[in-house]
């Protein structure tokens, strides 16, 4: 087995995985759009080219509502694919309304005195019946396997990668995290295009693919330039996105005294629910900051 590791230290921010594919996915979909509209409110000529008469604040409105529609759209479907990755779905969401109508129905004959006319009572039951189907799991594992799709080096996100460089100054850092022995998740860090720092090569028994990243002296650290801090808030602001730590990123990486109320010894339960306390606390801090990723390769 040969194994590769490169590590890169860069100004980034934390940003939930799927969201940011949604709003970039809506992003490119009305880019087109948005920029005839601009062009036509800007330049149109003629007696039919009506809106240029509109005061810019409508054509604003109407920028919103093309986009809040498309992300609202793009959410759905990402955000599907990722609570089945991370195994945070129920089982209702793998049927359609139809489907589940269907189901009703065939429960309520089956097990109902009144001939299907009432549904009272049978809830519970009716939520066992839909986490047991074959179907539920074929639609949980196809999930799965498209968001692994979405997050490899050659899916969605390397072209969101390229339009994210083009458009914005910055590039999204993606790793993968085993929650425990199935479970997974993708923790994604918007960051400031760099070089690899450290770059090593070595042999090993066992492939793997894994990231790791770590913030470097959270409370303190700023960009270099006005410039670069700029590029996130216009990201934020046009992709409609917010900084995101995921609760399991706390872990183990809770700090000895913390003047946001984090115990200093924490075990099972106990460390998760301070684990989120204090990643919420942690995305309230002024971003970004420097950022060290690692990633790792085995073959």
């Amino acid at each position: 087995m040969t194994a590769y590791s490169t590590t890169t230290l860069a100004w980034g921010m934390p940003v939930k995985a799927d969201i940011l594919g949604a709003h970039l996915a809506a992003y490119l979909e009305c880019k087109p759009v948005v920029q005839t509209l601009r062009l036509c409110h800007r330049f149109g000529k003629g007696p039919q080219a009506f809106i240029t008469n509109l005061p810019l604040e409508i054509v604003d409105l109407v920028e919103g509502m093309l986009f809040d529609e498309s992300r609202k759209t793009h959410r759905m479907e990402w955000g599907k694919e990722f609570r089945c990755y991370e195994d945070m779905c129920a089982p209702v969401e793998h049927y359609t309304e139809d489907r589940l109508e269907e189901l009703r129905q065939d429960m309520a004959l089956s097990g109902c005195d009144c001939g299907g006319e009432c549904l009272d009572g049978h809830e519970e039951r009716f939520d066992e019946m839909l986490g047991d189907l074959e179907e539920r799991y074929e639609v949980h594992f196809s999930r799965f396997h498209l968001w692994e799709e979405r997050v490899e080096r050659s899916g969605d996100f390397k072209m969101f990668n390229d339009l994210l460089k083009a458009d914005f100054g910055l590039e999204a850092s993606l790793s993968n995290h085993f929650l425990d022995d199935f479970v997974k998740t993708t923790i994604c860090h918007l960051i400031l295009p760099t070089r690899s720092i450290v770059e090593d090569k070595f042999v090993g028994e066992q492939g793997f693919d894994t990231t790791s990243s770590f913030i470097i002296s959270p409370a303190h650290c700023t960009p270099r330039s006005r410039k670069e801090k700029a590029r996130f808030k216009r990201t934020l602001k046009t992709l409609h996105l917010a900084s995101y730590v995921h609760p399991t990123q706390m872990k183990t990486t809770l700090p000895r005294h913390s003047h946001m109320g984090v115990p200093e010894k924490i075990d099972g339960c106990e460390k998760i629910v301070a684990g989120c306390t204090y990643s919420k606390a942690l995305e309230r801090t002024k971003w970004p900051k420097l950022i060290l990723v690692n990633h790792f390769v085995a073959h």
